[in-house]
């Protein structure tokens, strides 16, 4: 029947796997790592910030109809303006 075959652990897969569990013992702050925390630690929220703090409390989308706007501040329509067009 089917013998116990040994398996030959794969070096490249070895090394692998050791750099992948170790890369805290092995990190070095180059250029291009610090451009990308700047980027993700830095601009990346404070864009978002800018955004949530400049869209907050404009838009009204619950509760809205089809044919009205989504902005709070939006000029009601009288129903002679809305059967005209």
């Amino acid at each position: 029947m089917a013998g116990g075959s040994i398996r030959v652990p794969d070096p490249a897969i070895s090394r692998w796997t050791y750099a992948r569990e170790n890369v805290y013992r092995h990190f070095r702050w180059t250029r291009h790592t610090a451009s990308i925390a700047f980027w993700l630690v830095g601009v990346v929220p404070a864009g978002l910030f800018w955004l949530a703090v400049n869209t907050d409390n404009k838009y009204k989308v619950i509760g809205t109809r089809k044919d009205q706007s989504l902005l709070r501040g939006a000029p009601v329509q009288s129903a002679a303006e809305i059967t005209d067009e």
